[in-house]
This record gives structure tokens, sequence and C-alpha cells, in this order.
């Protein structure tokens, strides 16, 4: 089993790698998906093609911390999806649960 990584601490205990991916997934949605893509477009300044980017790429460079280039991608394509997905449904506890679910395989692919 490789060190996972949570910023500059390197866990190698399977469960804490679970609680630091896992739980935070819901908080991580409701934060770019529920306050701040919600925000801006009550805002009403943005297009939501220009909302969607936004929220978008703040939520793949939270994800830098991890130091996995791959992630990266992942967390872009899976990012542009859940938000695509707000727009037409804003309802965040499914995607909320699907984030949780995809860090979850993550961990059981050894990817983070």
């Amino acid at each position: 089993m490789t060190n996972f990584c949570y910023g500059c601490l390197y866990i190698k205990d399977r469960f804490i790698q679970e609680v630091f991916t896992i739980k935070p997934s819901p908080v991580q949605e409701v934060f770019f998906r529920g306050i701040l893509f919600a925000e801006m477009k009550r805002a009403q300044i943005l297009d939501n093609k220009w909302i969607l980017l936004i929220s978008t790429l703040s939520f793949c460079f939270l994800h830098l911390i991890y130091r996995h280039p791959p992630l990266l991608l992942i967390a872009l394509i899976s990012g542009l999806t859940w938000g695509i997905i707000f727009t037409k449904w804003p309802n965040i506890w499914g995607i909320a649960i699907s984030h949780s679910l995809l860090g979850a395989l993550a961990i059981f692919l050894d990817v983070i």
C-alpha cells in the first residue's frame, strides 16, 4: 500500500485515508456546488457556462493537495460532470453521494 498524502501529512492507515477522502466529499459539494455555484447564479453576473467553468476549476484546484496529476484530470472531468448535472437538477445530495463513492473507488483502486 502506498502512502497517502494529505497536504504534507503522509498517512498509511487505510481507515484514516477513507476518513480524509470520503468524509469531506459532501462538504466539498456543498461548498462548490451548493454555495459557490448557487451564489454566482443568484447574483446573475455571469452566464451559466462561466459559473460552471469557475466552480469546476476551483473544485479541481482543491485537489492539488493530493500531489497526484492524474487525479487532477479526474477531478476536472468529474467536477465538470457534476456541475452540468447540478445545472440541470440542482440537488446536491446525489452529487455528494456520487463524489463519496468515487473517492471510495479511488482508495480501493489505490489511485490515491
